[in-house]
């Protein structure tokens, strides 16, 4: 069985996604309002140093306005310090106690350093003064599962779904509780439904997977790894979920398909060097036997083929063969990876 994990500490493989729902004010036509817009175009740009330069500007001009200081909190907490972005919304609070966003912001901040008490209090008065805002409750049912409260998690995550009956993200967390509790199928529901409201979602294809795989359906299991990838392919936990499974697949510790991977990149790096000895060499003894001379490497295919062949993806996985897809001038194609007397090598 794989360990479900959390997202610190011993935890590696599930994914809990953290949608906080900061709202941004953008306020009127004056001067200061000005400088507040623009930061926010900044910020949402990413450029968060001339987001800050532009909300510290406004609140130069106006050292009452509530927004900009909320709004350079969100900057500071996304670029750092962490304490900058507390005493920006300190300070938006004492000009606003009953700016919710605020107390929503500051939240975050704390359980960004995992000061997961202070992140409920914070939750529980945005929560007071905007009982309806489903991002409150998801946010707060994140910090009650790193607590280990998970009664109370899933509570705030159905909570959320009932507010808004289209936040995947609730299902997604509730779904990770579920699979804590190994109430699978139920864990599978949340899952599924998630996925149906966000088919691009990536995290929870991935923990699909892994429910999948702690209920045996290995095979059913690896095609979630491979959609995660499909989606994201820089996203490590569903690489290794993916090599994991294969492994149990085939029996083994999992040392064949690095080494396939291997024989795969490679032949990649060989195509971009033009070196065509190399790649015959990685050839099986059955693709050689329609290889005459050696192979073009110079022409735009070529480079073409190098690079799809560097983003290919494992999808079955055997003792001696493995099955790999890639795409191909915008065109998915196989090629298969054969263990011939020990060596990996590069099949049709």
């Amino acid at each position: 069985m794989a360990l479900v994990g959390v997202i610190v500490g011993i935890g590696l493989f599930i994914q809990l996604v953290h949608p906080f729902g900061l709202s941004l004010s953008l306020g009127t036509a004056n001067k200061p309002e000005s400088h507040n817009k623009q930061g926010i175009a900044l910020l949402n740009q990413g450029k968060l140093a001339e987001a800050i330069a532009e909300f510290t500007e406004a609140i130069k001009l106006d050292p009452k306005y509530t927004e900009a200081y909320y709004n350079r909190g969100n900057a500071y907490r996304n670029r750092g310090p962490y304490d900058l972005a507390i005493a920006d919304y300190n300070k938006a609070i004492a000009l606003d106690p009953n700016y919710a966003n605020a107390y929503n912001g500051r939240a975050v901040t704390y359980y960004y350093q995992r000061q997961y008490d202070q992140a409920i209090a914070d939750y529980n008065k945005a929560i007071e003064l905007d009982p309806k805002n489903a991002f409150y409750y998801n946010s707060r049912g994140l910090a009650y599962r790193m607590k280990g409260q998970l009664d109370l998690a899933m509570g705030d995550y159905s909570k959320a779904i009932e507010l808004d009956a289209k936040y995947a993200a609730a299902y997604n967390n509730r779904g990770v509780v579920y699979q804590n509790q190994k109430q699978y199928d139920l864990a599978l529901a949340d899952y599924d439904k998630a996925i149906e409201l966000d088919p691009k979602y990536v995290y929870a294809w991935n923990n699909k997977g892994l429910t999948l795989e702690n209920l045996g359906r290995l095979e059913e299991a690896l095609q979630c790894f491979n959609k995660a990838l499909q989606l994201d392919a820089s996203y490590q936990a569903a690489k290794d979920n993916r090599d994991r499974v294969m492994a149990k697949m085939r029996g083994d510790g999992g040392v064949d398909i690095a080494a396939a991977n291997k024989t795969v990149v490679d032949v990649a790096a060989a195509i971009q060097s033009k070196d065509a000895k190399a790649v015959t060499s990685l050839m099986s003894a059955r693709m050689l036997t329609g290889v005459k001379g050696d192979p073009d490497l110079s022409t735009p295919q070529a480079a073409a083929l190098a690079e799809a062949m560097r983003n290919a993806k494992v999808m079955k996985a055997g003792k001696d063969a493995i099955l790999y897809e890639m795409t191909l001038n915008g065109v998915r194609t196989s090629f298969m990876v054969v263990r011939e007397n020990g060596v990996w090598k590069i099949d049709e």
